[in-house]
């Protein structure tokens, strides 16, 4: 939206002074808006589609690849000073590490999902599916996961169905 020329002048009546104060301060908030918004999405270096799953995903995950990054720079190089001014200059939203921290304490439970875990699952924006055969969890009406459902299979199962889902959500990528 481009911004218009306005000002108050002395000959405008009252109405219209009030009226050209309001669009300019629409505008200022539209400003701010546009400028979280795109500091949310990564600033005005990488273009992407603006849907995040959940708050600052995007970023966080390209912030997460370039800090491995950054380790694997020699020092006193180029690409270090580069990755350290981008890292400097954005921060994490750190959403995505909040859902990981929860996934590991709801999957350290063992076995079996209580009332409690599934409540909280839904509200990290997964749905718990019941099944004769095996449960399931589906990330944001997208990502599917089957579950053990027998001792046998989860004796190892969650610890590794809590790294599947990391790794396929982007919660805990490595490179």
């Amino acid at each position: 939206m481009d911004s218009y020329d306005i000002s108050i002048n002395s000959s405008d009546s009252e109405e219209t002074k009030e009226l050209k104060r309001k669009i300019l301060s629409l505008q200022a908030q539209l400003e701010i808006e546009k400028n979280i918004s795109k500091s949310l999405r990564g600033g005005g270096m990488l273009k992407t589609e603006p849907i995040d799953l959940y708050p600052g995903e995007q970023i966080d995950f390209v912030l997460s690849i370039l800090e491995q990054a950054k380790e694997k720079c020699p020092p006193d190089s180029r690409p270090l000073d580069i990755l350290n001014s981008i890292l400097s200059q954005n921060k994490s939203v750190g959403r995505g590490r909040k859902i990981l921290m929860e996934l590991e304490k709801i999957f350290g439970h063992g076995d079996n999902f209580t009332e409690a875990d599934i409540s909280d699952l839904k509200s990290l924006g997964f749905t718990y599916i019941s099944s004769k055969k095996h449960p399931k969890l589906k990330f944001m009406d997208k990502y599917l996961f089957v579950l053990s459902s027998s001792p046998s299979d989860s004796r190892r199962g969650n610890r590794n169905k809590l790294s599947e889902i990391c790794k396929c959500i982007a919660l805990s990528l490595k490179i």
